[in-house]
């Protein structure tokens, strides 16, 4: 045999032979150490001992909760202000609302509490009888409080408003002039109960003489002048747009 083969061969052998035994330690089973024994557990005897008292049991009503507690009404359990601006309880009960007071009214509800509200002033307002209406220190009526009263008796039976007789300043005068409504009305078809007829501040105040005396006059000047002038809109004092 060669001497470059010869070589080649002893040099093969040995690293084969290590390769295979390689293996053969790689395929069989190898023995793993025991695990330790898991210690016993601590088990603490229910029987009463020297210095030793059992706890209580924990009651459901005392029994600790790891749930947080929850915001109530009015009361919010956030501390820190960054918690609070969070809370949504908190929130709605500043400004944002609960879903259940968003409820649409009804189509011209807000209309109709405007325009109720301005019928029963008007009612209040029909049902008074002013200090002119009176003979000026009497308690008897004029031509014109009569005429009044005759409406107000006319209107008592659709209305649940009182009959206001506007106070002098007087008491005994102001009686006096409620015992004569009171008469007047009880001649009426429909009765009138004391309790309807009160005496006290008028809900409009009334015109003064002098007052009404200028209203008239500028109701006729305007009637002579056929109505207000209408405005252009302009504000030039040029002479051809004076009047």
């Amino acid at each position: 045999m060669p001497l470059p083969r010869l070589i080649i061969v002893r040099l093969a052998v040995p690293a084969c032979l290590a390769i295979a035994g390689v293996e053969a330690r790689a395929q069989a089973p190898t023995d793993l150490p025991a695990l330790p024994e898991a210690p016993a557990p601590f088990v603490v005897s229910p029987g009463p001992g020297p210095g030793f008292a059992p706890f209580p049991p924990l009651s459901p009503e005392v029994a600790p909760s790891s749930a947080p507690v929850g915001c109530t009404p009015g009361h919010c359990s956030h501390r820190s202000f960054l918690a609070r601006s969070r809370c949504k309880r908190h929130l709605q009960e500043a400004f944002l609302g609960f879903p259940e007071e968003f409820e649409r009214p009804p189509l011209g509800a807000r209309m109709h509490e405007v325009n109720t509200a301005q019928v029963r002033k008007g009612e209040a307002s029909a049902l008074t009888l002013y200090s002119y209406d009176f003979v000026a220190g009497t308690a008897r009526l004029k031509p014109r409080g009569q005429d009044r009263l005759a409406e107000i008796g006319a209107r008592m039976p659709f209305t649940f408003q009182p009959v206001l007789i506007q106070r002098s300043g007087e008491p005994g005068l102001d009686e006096k002039r409620r015992e004569s409504v009171l008469e007047s009305l009880a001649l009426s078809p429909f009765p009138i109960p004391p309790e309807r007829v009160v005496v006290g501040r008028a809900p409009t105040r009334a015109l003064r003489g002098d007052e009404a005396l200028i209203l008239h006059q500028g109701a006729l000047y305007r009637t002579e002048q056929a109505g207000p002038r209408v405005s252009t809109g302009t504000t030039s004092s040029s002479p051809a747009n004076q009047p």
